[in-house]
């Protein structure tokens, strides 16, 4: 991704090609046309305005695209918009901008440039290094049905370049924007401009004819380049064969409000593979308050987005990874979203089903959290599912991973909340490393499709490597995977609670402190995982219960085991019902009503949980047994 100082260096630039073409921006005032005036371009030759101001386009008989850009800055206002056409006699035809006047300026306000059906292209080939083929720092204009190609540098530059509280509120739209020196479309803004721009329905970097990314569609830096202003809407596009990321959002210059929606970012709505961005798909860096919702992001060299310093962050109703139907992997080259120093992100959402994001087929990890990032939700996502929720998608990695990151959370707690599945990843379903204070809340499934069936990730459902400390479990159900249910390793990884409502049918242990099978009480000695606290255990029995015996002040919780749980594939369902030991550790438990037989885990003060005890059976049962009457 491009470097700050580059752009830095870039809106220097700008300032000064400004100043370069001769100030037309100070032009005075002259008189305006009648109220909905238009001008008509019908000359390919690049002109200056013969008598800017008086309300007439002429460059020796004809009026020029240049010409008719200066007459429009000067007259046109909100009482008199201007509108720009071009003439039969053009279309389908390329128009340059010539090097000695520099790049098309789009300055005033209440413009309209439409190309409309004319298939008129502009290109920036015969301009300087440095110089877009049009800048665009009026207000309230709008730039329709032209292609824009070939600039040895961008190929639009819009907002607020002069930092003077203008270049708001403007639209581009059904554009074709490719093949250009850097970015296809370059944003920014300031404290009190920039504003409310919006790209729509246009194509950056291919069009719909293309059938490979190329050197001649390619825009040699990101797509669209959003390094400043606020409310900045991208909603439509399609977005791919950028050598760089297919959106960049970098807050260099007061930049927040961010809305990228419907758009295609890597691929296209035929589902077309090889169509990526060289880079991500959207890289949103330093910003507050970008909104990521109902896109398709897919096929992209690094990761579906990347965010990284980014803050109050939404995510919403995506695609990532996949195609548009969500049957079939499109991958992201790494994570579907990998973020790092990012803080109040949203993924998801716990009470709306449309802001469930399909993040899978990504050929690392589902979502990465990396770096200090803390303080983010992931809520009602499906993560290696296909869409239909009865088949996996998996990523290549884990579903979920968390490394260095203290303080997520997986699933709001409380009301009504919407289920995040995660299930059939290569991997784990859920892998941390090196964080504190992960919560793992009851509506995520780890294992199962969104109607139950089986659909196991390929190591543990959830790992908690070394450095793993205070993470709460509480997941609805982890089943079906191949390793553990839940593993913890590392002489470092203590404190770690487990209280998942339903855990069986996985191809270790229910729960494995040392993921190395069955640990007995008395095996090893602290440290290790969970300071290897040991399980509970049934001491005497009374008439329907049982004294037993755990650690002094440790609390039991009780489930109704499947299967045996000190071997592989055993488990249980837990009852709601607990205990708390006394001070020589000493409990005692009455069955309820109707419950054979029970198995327990129990938690110290400092919330390290043990694996889960053998079946206990409740003495108050008497099983009869039939006789075998052999004929």
């Amino acid at each position: 991704m491009a470097q700050k100082n580059i752009f830095f260096n870039r809106f220097i630039r700008t300032v000064l090609a400004l100043v370069f073409v001769g100030g037309l921006m100070f032009l005075p005032h002259g008189s305006v046309r009648a109220t909905g005036a238009t001008l008509v371009v019908d000359t390919l030759t690049d002109n200056h305005d013969s008598n800017t101001g008086d309300g007439y386009c002429n460059t020796a008989g004809n009026c020029s695209l240049r010409a008719a850009l200066e007459q429009a800055a000067v007259v046109s206002s909100v009482s008199n918009p201007v509108t720009i056409h071009f003439s039969s006699g053009l279309y389908g035809q390329t128009i340059y901008p010539s090097n000695s006047l520099s790049s098309y300026l789009l300055s005033g306000d209440y413009i309209t440039l439409d190309g409309e059906s004319s298939q008129i292209a502009i290109s920036g080939s015969l301009l300087g290094s440095s110089f877009p083929i049009i800048y665009i720092y009026g207000n309230h204009n709008a730039v329709r049905y032209l292609s824009f190609h070939s600039s040895h540098y961008d190929g639009i530059q819009l907002g607020d370049l002069l930092v003077n509280g203008n270049g708001n509120y403007n639209v581009l739209q059904y554009l074709k924007v490719y093949g250009n020196g850097r970015s296809g479309i370059y944003i920014t803004g300031s404290t009190t401009g920039g504003a409310y721009n919006e790209i729509r329905d246009s194509y950056i970097g291919s069009d719909e004819v293309a059938t490979a990314c190329s050197a001649a569609v390619s825009n040699t830096s990101s797509g669209i380049a959003i390094y400043g202003g606020t409310n900045t809407l991208v909603s439509g596009n399609t977005i791919d064969c950028n050598l760089e990321e297919g959106i960049a959002i970098l807050g260099l210059h007061y930049i927040n409000g961010t809305i990228v929606e419907n758009n295609y970012i890597g691929t296209d709505m035929f589902n077309h593979t090889g169509f990526g961005n060289t880079h991500g798909g959207v890289y949103v860096g330093q910003d507050l308050s970008t909104t990521i919702r109902n896109n398709v992001i897919s096929g992209n060299g690094d990761d579906g987005i990347l965010l990284d310093i980014a803050i109050d962050t939404s995510i919403l109703g995506n695609k990532i990874g996949t195609n548009s139907s969500g049957n079939a992997a499109i991958p992201n080259g790494r994570d579907g979203i990998r973020m790092t120093r990012t803080t109040g992100v949203h993924i998801g959402s716990s009470t709306d089903a449309t802001g469930m994001n399909l993040i899978s087929g990504n050929t690392a990890c589902g979502v990465n959290i990396l770096s200090s990032s803390y303080a983010n939700v992931l809520d009602g996502n499906w993560i290696g599912l296909a869409l239909s929720g009865t088949a996996a998608i998996p990523n290549g990695l884990a579903g979920v991973a968390i490394d260095g990151a203290p303080n997520n959370t997986l699933s709001t707690y409380g009301g009504t909340v919407l289920p995040q599945f995660i299930a059939g990843n290569t991997r784990e379903g859920v892998y941390i490393k090196n964080s504190d204070g992960t919560l793992i809340n009851s509506a995520t499934y780890i294992g199962v499709g969104s109607g139950g069936g089986a659909l196991g990730n390929g190591l543990e459902g959830i790992k908690l490597d070394t450095g793993s400390t205070n993470t709460f479990i509480y997941a609805r159900t982890v089943a079906n995977n191949a390793g553990a249910g839940i593993a913890v390793v590392g002489n470092t990884s203590t404190s770690n609670f487990f209280l998942p409502t339903h855990i069986y049918s996985n191809g270790g242990l229910a729960i494995d402190l040392g993921d190395d099978g069955h640990t007995g009480n008395g095996d090893h000695v602290p440290p290790g995982p969970n300071n290897w606290q040991n399980y509970p255990v049934a001491t005497v029995a009374t008439s329907n219960g049982f004294y037993g015996q755990t650690c002094a002040y440790c609390m039991v919780y009780f489930y109704e085991p499947v299967g045996n749980p000190l071997q592989n594939g055993g488990g249980g369902t837990y009852i709601n019902d607990y205990v708390t030991a006394d001070s020589s550790g000493v409990f005692l438990y009455t069955f309820p009503v109707d419950f054979f037989k029970v198995s327990m885990i129990a938690c110290d003060g400092t919330n390290n949980c043990s694996e889960m005890s053998q079946a206990y059976p409740n003495p108050a049962v008497r099983f009869v047994y039939l006789p075998l009457v052999k004929r």
